[in-house]
């Protein structure tokens, strides 16, 4: 919790610092939005630069963080591909909405990047493999699984881009889904996206100081498609019916860190005694396997009073 409050405060010391610096880049290089569709109401050109901050300022206390001694490098080796699917994804997400700002991308062209990320976040592991009932039990999708992921984050992903049309409407739109999904994600023990979302919250609270109305610069598509990106993925992560994260902490440790006990393992604690020597506090103690789990090995740790 402490480590996502920090990511929170630097995201938005990183929003607000990079905002009017990108500003003054488009205003040097002319590259403005312009209002030609019925979703814009603005009555002079504004800088449409705008996402280049939010994207730098949601990966920098990343990086930072985990080049310290926080705990968040044994947090994304714990979770890798997650990780993993999390930066490659939204830099390329990034920077097809970076490409249609500057150059313009038709609609085939932006689907295809899309669709291709959605696909790579499956492989993953980002998959809705079950939907949650509030009116009975659990709805499991099997094969279903893989074309639902994938249209769901290609749809949010435009989504969020289509109403980027009104000052703060698309980062205040954001900004309240993922509170919500940081909420879900402390209540359900998931250190990774806590950290993730806090991260995003802070860097669109950065971008809205200079996003509200009257609004002196826009994310452009590569603000809105990516945090049409993020919010999708971490939507995932936190859906209440998808297996819940295995964190435990160690004494050697006040981190979070996540782990998985190999199958059928039995676990046991032991107290060395206080006499004892070098030579046996660390003696092996034999775990109570029934013939059906006697392969197990047991886990001895010492030190530790049995729970």
């Amino acid at each position: 919790m402490r480590t996502a409050g920090v990511a929170f405060v630097l995201s938005v010391i990183c929003g607000a610092l990079l905002t009017p610096l990108v500003r003054q880049l488009a205003h040097r290089f002319g590259l403005f939005d312009h209002a030609r569709s019925s979703r814009k109401i603005h009555g002079k050109p504004i800088p449409r630069l705008g996402g280049i901050a939010i994207v730098i300022a949601f990966y920098t206390p990343l990086v930072g963080l985990l080049l310290f001694q926080t705990g968040v490098g044994q947090l994304f080796y714990a979770e890798r591909d997650h990780v993993i699917g999390l930066f490659a994804g939204g830099l390329s997400i990034a920077a097809l909405g970076l490409y249609d700002d500057l150059r313009g991308a038709n609609a085939w062209k932006k689907f295809l990047v899309q669709f291709a990320v959605a696909g790579l976040l499956y492989y993953l592991g980002f998959r809705i493999d079950v939907i949650a009932n509030p009116l009975g039990s659990e709805i499991h999708l099997g094969w279903v699984s893989l074309p639902f992921t994938v249209f769901w984050i290609v749809g949010v992903i435009n989504a969020l881009n289509l109403i980027d049309g009104l000052d703060g409407l698309a980062g205040g739109v954001a900004l309240v889904a993922i509170t919500t999904t940081f909420l879900v994600s402390l209540q359900r023990g998931h250190p990774l996206m806590m950290l993730f979302t806090s991260a995003l919250a802070g860097a669109i609270v950065g971008f809205l100081l200079y996003n509200f109305n009257p609004a002196s610069i826009f994310m452009g598509d590569t603000g809105s498609m990516f945090l049409g990106f993020v919010l999708s993925a971490t939507a995932i992560q936190t859906n209440p019916a998808a297996p819940r994260p295995f964190v435990c902490t160690t004494s050697s440790s006040s981190s979070l860190r996540e782990r998985s006990p190999p199958p059928g393992a039995a676990i046991a604690w032991i107290r060395p005694p206080a006499a004892s020597t070098e030579a046996n506090a660390l003696k092996p103690v034999p775990a109570k396997t029934s013939s059906r789990s006697a392969s197990s090995i047991p886990y001895l740790r010492s030190g530790l009073s049995e729970p």
